[in-house]
């Protein structure tokens, strides 16, 4: 029983999510500020060292914990 009402949670959730996405998507300016949000970031991280294949699998597996 509580494996139903787990999997029903988050069926809820990913149907609030994708309907929220989509609502944000609509929004006039998602494009233009995604686009800054993009180059901002790109921007930024000329100011860092690359991570190495090991540090990317850690901070992934850190990310998904």
């Amino acid at each position: 029983m509580k494996f139903s009402k787990s999997r029903k949670r988050v069926q809820s959730v990913s149907l609030k999510n994708a309907v929220l996405g989509a609502i944000e998507k609509e929004h006039p300016n998602y494009v233009q500020t995604m686009a800054e949000v993009v180059q901002e970031s790109l921007a930024k991280s000329g100011d860092r060292p690359a991570l190495t294949p090991d540090e990317f699998c850690e901070w992934l597996s850190s990310v998904s914990d």
